[in-house]
């Protein structure tokens, strides 16, 4: 799995951080970076369940 988040799209909202912040952080310009672009197997349920509170859908997964 890797998680990338199109920047042009996030405003920041923050769901996938709360959601899985073992992969997404705040970043400084209000927009949200990816800590962890290949996250373990176990956190693929927290990852999908960002990518789908995404507001904007910036997030995408690819296998």
């Amino acid at each position: 799995m890797r998680v990338t988040i199109d920047e042009s799209f996030c405003d920041g909202d923050g769901r996938c951080v709360s959601v899985c912040p073992q992969v997404f952080a705040p970043d400084d310009d209000g927009s949200v970076f990816v800590l962890d672009p290949e996250p373990e197997p176990s956190l693929r349920e927290c990852v999908r369940m960002a990518q789908k509170l995404c507001p904007h859908g910036a997030i995408t997964i690819t296998s």
